[in-house]
């Protein structure tokens, strides 16, 4: 499995300071926990907030990572939230010039859009056991820094955490 770390979030807090370094190793951490070795993340750095911009340099990025099997998971492009959505485009133009299979992922569509409208999208669902919901809550918690923030409200409040505590995920599985 290779990880592709597109940002840092170090944008998510106006009052942040070195968010970024705090955010990679809550990042790392979390994908340990997984089973996933450090070696395999592989970090484009862009700018938080600023993926749009860059499109193509992470395609670029990404290119050389993919082998002929290559399953692409990514942010869905209509996922509201800049970065997803850059993320999501470029994702699906890598798998149509590659040839690849690419599932998709939301995570703000759940809070931003009205969930019927979500309906009408190929969604498969992917009932998790015991085993991985633990192992899922387990990777979540590394997350401080977005789960919690002493100066105000966390990026993810507990109230944007209900679909990371369903015992199963929703994906789109592009045709």
């Amino acid at each position: 499995m290779t990880i592709v770390a597109v940002t840092n979030g170090e944008a998510a807090y106006s009052d942040a300071v070195r968010l970024g370094d705090i955010r990679r190793i809550e990042q790392q951490s979390a994908l340990a926990e997984l089973g996933v070795e450090a070696s395999d993340i592989f970090r484009t750095d862009l700018a938080d907030g600023n993926v749009t911009a860059f499109e193509d340099e992470l395609m670029d990025f990404v290119h050389p990572l993919m082998r002929r099997r290559t399953l692409l998971v990514a942010p869905w492009s209509l996922d509201p939230h800049p970065d997803h959505e850059a993320c999501g485009r470029a994702a699906e133009r890598l798998a149509k010039a590659r040839d690849v299979s690419l599932v998709s992922y939301v995570f703000w569509a759940w809070h931003r859009t009205r969930v019927e409208s979500l309906a009408v999208l190929p969604l498969h669902r992917l009932e998790l056991d015991d085993r991985l919901q633990a192992a899922r809550a387990a990777a979540l918690s590394h997350h401080r820094s977005q789960l919690e923030w002493e100066t105000g409200s966390p990026i993810l409040p507990d109230s944007l955490l209900d679909p990371a505590r369903r015992p199963f995920e929703t994906f789109i599985i592009h045709a």
